[in-house]
C-alpha cells in the first residue's frame, strides 16, 4: 500500500536512484518501478548489487555498503551542486 510504484504520476518523479539486492525479494518490484519510470521519461540511476541481502548498506560486506554509500553521495552531491 505504501509503494512508489503505486503513485498514479511516476512521469513526475525528479531523477530517481533505485539500488537492489540480488537476494532481496523486493528487488523485483524496484527492477519493474526502474523500468517503468525510465519508459515515462523519468532519469533512472538503476544498480542492482550482487551476492547482498535487503538492507546491504548497512551490514558486510563493507566494500559493498561502502560502493552503495558513496553512490548515493556522488548522486546526491551531484543533484544539489
Amino acid at each position: 500500500m505504501a509503494s512508489p510504484a503505486l503513485y498514479e504520476r511516476l512521469a513526475e518523479f525528479p531523477p530517481t536512484l533505485i539500488m537492489t539486492a540480488e537476494y532481496d525479494t523486493l528487488r523485483h518490484e524496484m527492477n519493474d518501478l526502474a523500468a517503468d519510470l525510465a519508459a515515462k521519461g523519468v532519469q533512472v540511476t538503476h544498480r542492482q548489487f550482487d551476492g547482498v541481502d535487503h538492507g546491504f548498506t548497512h551490514v558486510k560486506p563493507v566494500e559493498v555498503a561502502r560502493e552503495a554509500i558513496t553512490m548515493i553521495g556522488d548522486l546526491l552531491r551531484k543533484a544539489y551542486a
